[in-house]
């Protein structure tokens, strides 16, 4: 069985892909990382099926993946993303803050969701500790996605 767990950052800036339709989102990525040393952007794209193909070819360690597109639903995106290159980490950006919404962005693959408007404070964090091997959740929210999991089957 091959090794599906998400490998540290380790030495160097983790490298980090955004697949998101708003340009501005891209555009705050390649500022934060010009500005901050620990992040390398290694590509974006605004299109979801452009993102499934060349994502794979940057070898990125985390993905930032919209949860819309307007050629591609956001979480099958991020799905098709975390089986072709499954030990990058993957945050979902969206608005969406229901246990739902984000129990399918986990079953899609997704270590944790952040909103597009997070503090550039917040987005590096979380990127570095998704980098890592962390989700992005609480102990209490995993519980809760465990029980509503559950309740759906």
């Amino acid at each position: 069985m091959p090794d599906l767990r998400i490998e540290p950052a380790g030495l160097g800036p983790v490298r980090v892909y955004v697949a998101d339709p708003r340009a501005q989102l891209i555009d705050r990525l390649a500022v934060l990382a010009e500005s901050n040393e620990d992040l390398k952007l290694v590509g974006a794209q605004t299109s979801g099926f452009a993102a499934v193909t060349s994502v794979a070819l940057a070898k990125p360690n985390v993905v930032l993946v919209g949860d819309y597109f307007p050629d591609a639903d956001g979480l099958d995106v991020c799905d098709h993303i975390h089986r072709s290159s499954p030990k990058a980490a993957v945050i979902v950006v969206s608005d969406k803050r229901t246990d739902e919404a984000l129990l399918r962005a986990v079953e899609a693959g997704a270590c944790g969701v952040i909103a597009p408007v997070a503090p550039d404070e917040d987005l590096v964090a979380a990127i570095l500790r998704a980098a890592d091997g962390e989700l992005l959740m609480t102990r209490a929210t995993v519980h809760r996605l465990f029980r509503l999991s559950r309740d759906q089957r």
